[in-house]
């Protein structure tokens, strides 16, 4: 593979992982639009509707680590794939829910695990191919998924003005299988040289999946446990805390 070649592929990868992180940030962040439709349409407590949103921001944020052992096997790019398919059966099948526990685990547990991916690998790719100084590329991603987190929340509410719950969790399916081109895409490019003094490399499942079992990777899932647990206790407590009116 050419010089020329070899810095446009990884120009394209690094595009796709910013692509990438930027619907499956907005995805997560955007979710809380949707809570004050769900207190209403299932008639239940801001602290259950809360459970829905923190089940699916701690699984989408921090489940990443799951998919060592599939990406190993796999590879990073069909995880990908996986991981969108997976998003979108969970968004489907929330549209024909009718309690909210069925959305803790369709939306909460199975399309926060198929977006984790999403969310964790375009930092292991980029992070690899860039392996000499990936700074700008991962300044990139930050970037992207910061102006994800701004855009994707108006395309939440203009899916609930139009289509109502359970239409904007059809239209929310379809931006998941965005994974889908961008995993294939990784999946062919798995042998792009990761660095110019060492063109033999590529990052391989087996390489991707030791980088998501280091320390660094288990310290940032203890983090996110921490900061949505502690959410969780401190709705807890507002929901138990009486208001006493001095006037």
């Amino acid at each position: 593979m050419t010089e020329y070649v070899r810095t446009r592929r990884r120009g394209l990868v690094t595009f796709v992982c910013s692509v990438q992180y930027f619907i499956s940030s907005g995805l997560i962040y955007g979710f809380s639009v949707m809570y004050a439709d769900l207190i209403n349409v299932f008639s239940t407590s801001r602290l259950n509707s809360a459970l829905i949103q923190g089940t699916f921001n701690l699984i989408a944020i921090g489940g990443g680590v799951l998919w060592t052992l599939p990406i190993k096997r796999f590879g990073i790019g069909m995880c990908m794939v996986a991981g969108s398919l997976l998003g979108c059966l969970g968004f489907v099948t929330s549209s024909f829910a009718r309690n909210f526990q069925t959305i803790i685990v369709c939306t909460g547990v199975i399309t926060g695990t198929g977006v984790s991916i999403g969310s964790l690998a375009p930092f292991v790719v980029v992070g690899m191919i860039y392996n000499e100084d990936p700074g700008f590329q991962l300044a990139l991603l930050a970037v992207s998924g910061s102006l994800g987190q701004m855009t994707v929340p108006m395309v939440y509410e203009a899916f609930l003005t139009y289509y109502h719950w359970s239409g904007a969790f059809v239209l929310l399916a379809s931006i998941a299988l965005h994974g889908v081109p961008c995993g294939l895409l990784i999946y062919y490019s798995r042998n792009l040289p990761v660095s110019k003094d060492d063109k033999d490399a590529s990052y391989s499942g087996e390489v991707s999946g030791k980088e998501l079992l280091s320390p660094v990777m288990w310290l940032y899932i203890v983090i996110i446990v921490i900061l949505f647990g502690t959410g969780k206790l401190k709705d807890i407590y507002d929901r138990k805390t009486p208001v006493i009116n001095l006037q």
